[in-house]
């Protein structure tokens, strides 16, 4: 019915057009064109007549909508219910694993819904309730890669912007030593290891108690960002550079046997001149602890984005003042990536 009513109507303003009738707004109280067949004004709608060229004799037009498709439905309030998100790359945690027994590379790839290359480091599942989460363990005398997970997780795609949200628990009696590094993300080549260039970045989470400047509490290790990224290679930095988490201006610590949560948001730097459009922020149990804008993670003509987790956790440090004298553990649970913001 609408379409046939459309085309009437169309018809009707093609007609109209032809004679040179103004069409838009209200036509005159008296029109005469008898050549036309009009002669609007005499309380008769005749001829070539119509509520366009001659409202006073055959009224005013309905109001015509043309619908593009269908109108969202509301809630129950009778409020327009906005679109859902699209869902997280990744929502894990572990609830569906069994006490005490070995995380593997399946298991992973079931988890997180990604392929990966490989995993390493002793990793298991445990539960206290119906709260399952992973635990790593940490060798003693060990540093590097030998004494934890050192593994990628893929997305399979490339993204400008993430939030990532993760909660990290350490052993009551844990040996925090110098330091070690935690889980973050990364892309291009992902440096690590005293490695940095300028076709990738990193920015995994750390413990830190080497510096002077920053000492550790009894039972605690500061909460740091630690990054590769373009300027600090540029600046002929070996190692990668720490950012310590604080809250006006006091440093932010793990501490034994309480669980923490973090959140990393990246934001890539658009890959052309200007190129310090980036940003970095951090949240730790709900304090933001760090904020960086105009942040450079890519150079001019790179065109990589936020491509993997790092899930790397080791003590380390190059030299063994940094090893555990026992094993040590930590438990990590509740990962979760996306591209909405989380804070």
């Amino acid at each position: 019915m609408q379409t046939k009513a459309l085309t009437a109507m169309l018809s009707v303003l093609a007609l109209a057009g032809c004679d040179g009738v103004l069409i838009g707004g209200h036509a005159p109280d008296r029109v005469s064109n008898a050549k036309g067949g009009i002669n609007c004004g005499n309380n008769v709608c005749s001829g070539k007549e119509s509520c366009v060229n001659c409202p006073a004799d055959c009224g005013e037009c309905p109001e015509l909508v043309v619908k593009a498709g269908p109108a969202p439905s509301p809630d129950a309030g009778g409020v327009l219910s906005p679109p859902p998100p699209p869902p997280p790359v990744f929502n894990v945690t572990f609830d569906n694993r069994e006490h005490d027994a070995a995380y593997t590379e399946g298991y992973l790839e079931e988890d997180f819904g990604l392929q990966v290359p490989y995993i390493s480091g002793d990793l298991r599942t445990r539960k206290e309730g119906s709260n399952g989460y992973l635990q790593v363990t940490y060798p003693a005398n060990a540093i590097g890669g030998a004494s934890g997970p050192t593994f990628m997780i893929p997305f399979g795609n490339s993204y400008e912007e993430l939030w990532l949200k993760y909660r990290v628990r350490f052993d009551d009696d844990f040996q925090f030593k110098l330091g070690g590094k935690l889980p973050g993300l990364c892309g291009g080549s992902c440096p690590s290891g005293a490695q940095g260039n300028l076709d990738g970045f990193s920015a995994r989470g750390m413990w830190v108690c080497w510096s002077s400047a920053h000492p550790c509490g009894a039972g605690t290790g500061n909460a740091t960002q630690y990054l590769y990224y373009p300027a600090q290679f540029l600046a002929g930095l070996t190692y990668g550079e720490e950012m310590f988490y604080q809250v006006d201006g006091s440093d932010q610590a793990f501490d034994r046997g309480n669980w923490h949560t973090v959140i990393h948001h990246i934001k890539m730097n658009d890959s052309q001149l200007p190129t310090n459009s980036g940003k970095l922020e951090v949240w730790f149990d709900d304090n933001k602890v760090l904020s960086k804008s105009n942040f450079v993670w890519r150079v001019d003509g790179r065109s990589y984005g936020i491509d993997a987790l790092a899930f790397s956790t080791f003590f380390g440090g190059n030299t063994m003042d940094w090893a555990p004298s026992t094993p040590q553990h930590a438990h990590f649970d509740d990962f979760y990536l996306t591209t909405q913001a989380l804070k």
